[in-house]
């Protein structure tokens, strides 16, 4: 096996989920995926981001009441709210994004599926989890096997010549 086949086949093998079975993920198997994800980079290398790590299945439908997609994540076997500090850097919505990212490929190295929702400061989850209000709640992973589904394993892409340019906006 060559290192890049292997490398495009970790990548695009990240699961992303449209239903979970509502198996439980213990909350050390969680960490470790943290464990994996907080090697993020991060401009700066300021890492401004905390994790808020729900594994409790009570807790997880009632956070799930609070969103419209929450039907969704109901039985995820995790749940990872990516809280960042606006005033350690300006660059923290990037920097989440990064994160976020690391923690999809992370979970998908150990085997699960994630599902990925922006939730841009939500009043209402701030509140339910006590995140300090100069704090960002940028988003929530949820994290665990997935449901049945007729999603294909690989979701399609732009090719490469409608998304890159050469030099200059417009070349091709």
């Amino acid at each position: 096996m060559n290192d890049i086949s292997y490398e495009r086949r970790l990548v695009i093998g990240i699961k992303y989920a449209k239903r979970f079975t509502g198996d439980r993920i213990d909350y050390n198997e969680l960490l470790s995926i943290i464990e994996i994800a907080r090697w993020a980079p991060s401009i700066g290398n300021i890492q401004s981001w905390e994790v808020i790590i729900v594994e409790d299945p009570i807790e997880i439908k009632k956070l799930a009441r609070l969103h419209p997609l929450g039907y969704i994540y109901e039985k995820a076997g995790g749940l990872f709210f990516i809280v960042v500090d606006p005033e350690q850097s300006p660059h923290y919505l990037i920097d989440s994004g990064s994160l976020i990212a690391y923690i999809a490929l992370a979970s998908s190295i150990k085997g699960y599926s994630v599902l990925i929702i922006d939730l841009r400061d939500n009043p209402v989850f701030k509140t339910e989890l006590n995140i300090p209000p100069l704090k960002y709640l940028a988003a929530l992973v949820a994290v665990g096997k997935e449901a049945s589904s007729t999603t294909p394993s690989i979701l399609p892409r732009k090719p490469l010549e409608h998304i890159v340019y050469r030099n200059k906006y417009g070349l091709r």
